[in-house]
């Protein structure tokens, strides 16, 4: 996930301390899919059969395109041994090691460069790995699935993420439209079993996407796409924008 795709400018000068809590309450680009994500990333990562993986904080874990490193200290650090974010860009995998100096986590998390083509780590060396937004910005997705494969343990788990197209807030760099369906196929080719499909972000994510990448200006709707994530535990909301799938490597 690119932390400074689409971002006004002037948000990439406010300190990471006032990001977080600016980050709950008002919304751009990148902080919309924060905010509904990480809530099913979360419930994800508490359920019986995570819990199992990453009980102890033995855990040894990888994000594979980390960005600014949001998931990998929010979400993997917390739960794992050792937690390893993987960045193309340089701009991305600065902001990433600095928030990881800066809190403390340098023991049990580090950020290094890395292609999803071609993860710098041992094959089946990692328990749990996250890779969120990324593999729709790839001409060839399946090199991705393939080294994703190749690094879990056989009892591992990837947590995958993807935008369901029409996308609200176009992306340039997006290699054509990678539907869920599209990404089922991949798996299961590329020796997947597929555990749990989630979605997420629906038609009041998609408005408030829309509209901040019309004014460029931070917006006080998070809370408002927040509360439409908790009614989707009770209510079907139409045209999710959010794909969420976890797989194992088949037996």
């Amino acid at each position: 996930m690119d932390e400074t795709l689409n971002e006004p400018v002037w948000y990439s000068r406010v300190p990471d301390n006032l990001k977080k809590p600016f980050a709950w309450v008002m919304a751009t680009g990148q902080t919309i899919r924060w905010a509904t994500q990480q809530v099913v990333l979360q419930d994800i990562l508490s359920g019986k059969d995570i819990r199992n993986l990453i009980k102890d904080e033995l855990c040894v874990s990888a994000d594979i395109g980390c960005g600014g490193g949001h998931y990998l200290i929010d979400l993997l650090a917390p739960v794992s041994k050792k937690a390893t974010g993987f960045e193309i860009n340089a701009r991305n995998l600065g902001i990433a090691e600095n928030r990881i100096l800066r809190q403390g986590l340098f023991e049990r998390a580090e950020a290094r460069p890395g292609r999803a083509e071609e993860i710098p780590l041992p094959g089946g060396s990692v328990d749990l790995v996250l890779c969120t937004e990324v593999l729709e910005h790839l001409p060839n997705p399946e090199k991705a699935l393939r080294e994703i494969k190749r690094i879990l343990r056989s009892n591992g788990r990837a947590i995958l993420t993807i935008p369901i197209p029409p996308d609200p807030y176009p992306n340039p760099e997006h290699h054509g439209d990678l539907t869920p369906s599209a990404l089922q196929r991949l798996l299961v080719d590329n020796g997947f079993t597929i555990l749990e499909q989630r979605t997420c972000m629906y038609i009041i994510s998609r408005a408030v996407l829309w509209l901040s990448s019309v004014t460029r200006f931070p917006l006080p709707l998070v809370p408002l796409c927040r509360l439409e994530q908790f009614l989707a535990r009770f209510i079907s909301w139409p045209r999710p924008y959010g794909f969420i799938c976890i797989v194992s490597p088949s037996k």
